[in-house]
């Protein structure tokens, strides 16, 4: 999965431009155009708003706001699906791992049992040749 990188949203240090809509005519504007993040802005006292356009600052702002906060919980969700399927991932990998791990651990013990008790068997036997070999080597020294 892909690290989580923030997006950070900036926020305008100060507005450039103002956009008035989509229909607009700007070859009649003949006044000047004065920014307002300019550094003469300050100093100017008045500044030309034309009476014509109606801006509409109340809905625009909550419908994309609206909006911006419904991609963002779209977004948000998303990423969870994703998180959430690459933990599903992660832990079905982990529990597969440990099965594994389990059986090999198993395994261990039964061979590391069977080993012993083939010891144990192997020990009484040579036990039971040793006890034979003094009982002949009696004899024959009787003999």
């Amino acid at each position: 999965m892909p690290a989580y990188r923030a997006k950070r949203i900036e926020k305008p240090s100060s507005i450039e431009r103002i956009r008035l809509g989509w229909g607009h005519d700007w070859s009649a504007c003949n006044a000047p155009v004065t920014r307002l993040n300019s550094p003469g802005a300050a100093a100017k006292k008045t500044v030309r708003v034309d009476a014509s356009h109606h801006l509409s600052t109340e809905p625009a702002a909550t419908n994309s706001g609206n909006s911006w906060l419904g991609l963002q919980a779209a977004d948000l969700v998303e990423r969870l699906q994703r998180w959430e399927a690459d933990l599903d991932a992660r832990e079905a990998q982990l529990n597969a791992r440990t099965a594994f791990q389990e059986h090999l651990e198993r395994q261990f013990r039964f061979q590391r049992q069977s080993a012993m008790t083939d010891l144990a068997e192997q020990t009484r036997s040579i036990e039971q040749i040793q006890a034979e070999l003094k009982i002949q080597a009696r004899r024959l020294a009787f003999e």
